[in-house]
């Protein structure tokens, strides 16, 4: 997340994503008009990618501070490695992006702490289901039911507008190159810019916040200021960030896609 000095978006299309278990890094897509930037999944890069600082500055956007019961930060169950941000919407159930469980590998969760490596409960995967299609969306049952003091609420069909201020969460790289993956979790605010803006990564909304999207903001929830119900989980950013607080969001609140959490979540 960058705070934003506006420079011209320059869209271009990927569609390769992260596999649990293992870092699959997606391969950039060449951006309409050349030079520009790369418009990837914003997961975490190559394993070798050296230990975040100790710094607690971000690239644009906030450190959280006050309680987000719900947070949730996606390992790997074998390599316990650190993939994407997440959300718990029910005793049993996470809500993330399709591409970080793509391969159905196990999944472990820390759930409710403010930092991606310690505090919180933690729980494994026993379940991993994908939304049909293109939707970048996935649900992940877990094997024990984990009780927080509140849940992401899952927002109304349509809540997803244009003009609508909203605010993220997520683990992403804290520079522009994507370097420096934070240990603490993040937040940054703003409105949604644009519907239909995902092109070849689903049904997706794209924001202007404070702060950009980057590499382990992948399957981090949008939330709607006015109500405080999901309403996207994250899919995509530019890499380099361009300074123009830029953010690409599967929604959840179309109907198909939140029909489907509906039948295979209950909520």
């Amino acid at each position: 997340m960058r705070k934003p000095t506006i420079r011209q978006l320059i869209p271009a299309v990927c569609c390769l994503a992260l596999t649990a278990g293992a870092i699959v890094t997606a391969a950039p897509a060449t951006a309409l008009g050349s030079p520009g930037p790369s418009t990837i999944h914003a997961v975490p890069g190559d394993p070798a990618t050296p230990p975040p600082s100790a710094t607690p500055n971000m690239v644009g956007g906030h450190r959280v501070t006050e309680d987000v019961p719900f947070i949730a930060a996606l390992h790997g169950k074998d390599d316990q490695r650190f993939h994407c941000t997440a959300s718990i919407i029910a005793p049993q159930w996470i809500l993330t992006a399709k591409h970080c469980v793509q391969d159905g590998a196990a999944k472990t969760f820390r759930i409710g702490s403010l930092t991606r490596s310690s505090g919180g409960q933690t729980a494994d995967s026993a379940d991993i289901r994908t939304a049909p299609g293109a939707d970048d969306v996935a649900l992940v049952k877990l094997a024990k039911e984990v009780e927080v003091s509140q849940y992401a609420k899952v927002g109304d069909v349509g809540e997803a507008k244009v003009g609508v201020a909203e605010h993220v969460f997520g683990w992403g790289y804290e520079n522009s190159d994507w370097t420096n993956l934070p240990e603490n979790l993040k937040t940054s605010s703003g409105d949604i810019q644009q519907t239909d803006c995902g092109q070849g990564f689903g049904d997706a909304f794209c924001i202007h916040n404070d702060g950009e999207t980057s590499g382990g903001d992948s399957g981090g929830p949008a939330i709607d200021d006015a109500t405080g119900n999901i309403i996207g989980v994250c899919s995509f950013g530019h890499k380099p960030t361009q300074g123009d607080g830029f953010g690409g969001y599967q929604t959840v609140v179309s109907q198909e896609v939140r029909d489907w959490i509906k039948q295979t979540a209950g909520v």
